[in-house]
Parts: C-alpha cells; structure tokens; sequence
C-alpha cells in the first residue's frame, strides 16, 4: 500500500470514529441530556467555559447580572461573587475589566475545580474560596454579584428533563425559592461596603415572589431591574441614606 493509499485510509478511519461519535452524542442528547455537559463547554457573554455536572450551565438570563454590575464597577472596585459555579460571572467580569480585584466563592470543592479551570484558561487572576455564602468571609465589598439557588423545592422536578442533570444543590432555594435571598441579607451588612452594592439575579416564579424579596431587605433600599425581554432579572441592593 502506498503513502497515499495509507493516508487515505487513516483519514476514512478517523472520519467514521467523528461520525460515530456524533451519533452518539446526539442520541445521548435527544434522550434529555445537556448538549453542553457532553461536549463539555458552553458559550457565556463570547466566552467558552468548561462545564460538568458539577455545576449548573451558564444561561444567557445571568448575563444580565454582568451587564448590571458594569454599569458600577471603577478600576478599583473589590468584588465578591457568592455561589460562582463555573466562576461565568466573576471570570467574565475580570476578562472585561481587568484593574477589578475579584474575588468569588462557592460551597463545593467540585464546583470550584471548574471555575478554578476556567480561571486558569482566561488566563483570570481571581482568588477563590470555599464557603458557605458569607460565613467566615471578613473583608469589605464594594460589588456582590451573585446567581444564587432560587427554583423552589417542589418546582424542580417540573423543570425541563435536562435539569434534572444539574446538581441539586445549585437549583434549590427553598420551599419559596427565597432562602438563600434571607440568608445573605442576614450577613450582608457585615461584607458590603458603606456605598457597595448587592446585585443578584432572580427569577419570579409568582406574583408574590418580589413582594417577599421588598421584605426580606426591607432594611435597604432595593430596586429591580428588567431583562431585554422586559422580565424582572436582577435585584439591586443598597444601604439607606442615613438621615
């Protein structure tokens, strides 16, 4: 067999392993798996991100959240980002304006290992942390951004079959979806800096749901803002002008 007879039939054999393979993915994903967790990466506001099942997928809604957080940032803004996952909003942030010092925190070491990843490929200068939200987090913010948990508890399981692939504990806010709102307001004044910001998305599940959040920061002035589809999007909170 000649050289080009060999190459010839390395470049068939190959061809049929991709065609193989794409079969497969696409049948693994018509049955209700992630497209993103197969291929393992998505896109987020241009940039690619690695994902597993170890974090939720970024979603165009929590874009906003970035956009949001721009419209406050200077060059020496301290930032926090609470329940970063894949690290999409923190690392996307230091990308679009690196003289930010970020920092960004999660509860699962596994969750961490892919932002901590995706840190490294965008070539982000970020510090993470291991914790639970704000517990035995000591320093001052100027900006907390965060995507919190939000899906009430007996909602998820009427999600769409591909969330059933994302961790549990990313989705689940509770019997109201609010718990992890009550949570950071309970230590919020402890990490927010005297004119610093808390911006967290939401999502309204029911009429009721932005009433309740009005009273969970009732002690702070709060605004809400819309997405580009003209649904609340993300919750803004500041402390009250004294006086």
């Amino acid at each position: 067999m000649g050289n080009t007879e060999i190459v010839g039939s390395f470049r068939s054999e190959i061809e049929q392993d991709r065609s193989n393979q794409a079969v497969l993915i696409a049948e693994k994903v018509s049955s209700g798996y992630p497209l993103e967790y197969e291929i393992g990466y998505t896109s987020f506001l241009g940039h690619r991100f690695f994902v597993n099942e170890s974090v939720l997928i970024p979603r165009p809604d929590t874009e906003h959240v970035v956009v949001s957080a721009e419209q406050h940032i200077s060059e020496d803004s301290k930032v926090l980002d609470l329940c970063t996952g894949s690290g999409c909003i923190s690392i996307t942030l230091k990308v679009r304006n690196p003289d930010i010092t970020i920092f960004a925190s999660d509860i699962s070491k596994k969750a961490l290992t892919i932002a901590k990843k995706n840190a490294e490929y965008h070539n982000a200068d970020i510090t993470f942390i291991e914790a639970d939200l704000l517990e035995g987090i000591e320093d001052w913010f100027d900006i907390i951004v965060t995507n919190p948990p939000y899906v009430p508890t007996d909602m998820i399981e009427k999600l769409e079959k591909g969330i059933s692939h994302e961790p549990f504990k990313a989705l689940n806010g509770g019997e109201d979806g609010l718990d992890f709102y009550r949570r950071i307001e309970s230590s919020l004044d402890c990490n927010l800096a005297d004119d610093g910001l808390l911006i967290a998305e939401i999502e309204r599940q029911d009429a009721d749901t932005i009433p309740v959040l009005f009273e969970i920061f009732s002690k702070w002035s709060i605004s809400i803002e819309e997405d580009l589809a003209d649904r609340p999007r993300t919750l803004t909170v500041r402390r009250k002008e004294r006086g």
